[in-house]
Formats: C-alpha cells, sequence, structure tokens
C-alpha cells in the first residue's frame, strides 16, 4: 500500500483518497478517492500506465475484482 497509494496521488486530476476499515469485518476495506472529474479517473487514471501498475500492485489484496462505482457529493443546508 505504501508504494501503490503514491502512484494514485500522482495522477492527474487525484484530489485526496482515505482507506477505511470496516469494523465489524475487519477483512472488508473502502477506498474512497475523490478525483477533479470523473474523466480524471476514467479516462485519465484507468486508462493508463500508472493503472496498470498500481492493480498489479493491489491485485493480492482482493479476492474478486473490486467494485466500483462513482458518486457526486451532494450541497444541502
Amino acid at each position: 500500500m505504501n508504494e501503490a497509494f503514491p502512484i494514485l496521488s500522482s495522477s492527474e486530476g487525484y484530489l485526496s483518497h482515505k482507506l477505511l476499515r470496516n469494523k465489524e469485518n475487519p477483512t472488508h476495506f473502502l477506498l474512497v478517492v475523490n478525483w477533479n472529474s470523473l474523466e480524471d479517473h476514467i479516462d485519465g487514471f484507468v486508462g493508463s500506465a500508472k493503472f496498470k501498475k498500481w492493480d498489479s500492485m493491489l491485485r493480492y489484496f482482493f479476492n474478486s475484482y473490486p467494485k466500483i462505482l462513482h458518486y457526486t457529493e451532494l450541497k444541502y443546508d
């Protein structure tokens, strides 16, 4: 992880990330990555050589391919 996260954070459009561990099931994790835009993630990162390296480094930690979901922050009063 310490070698993989700099690949992510040096990617175009990357803003921040956090890795969360599930308290009830400590073998489950959630990685939240904030991107400048959806295109920065999909077209920029996922389509890049950096992603191939990132993916190969982290593949060891997954039982299956991770589910990738895209969210937008809601503004409210």
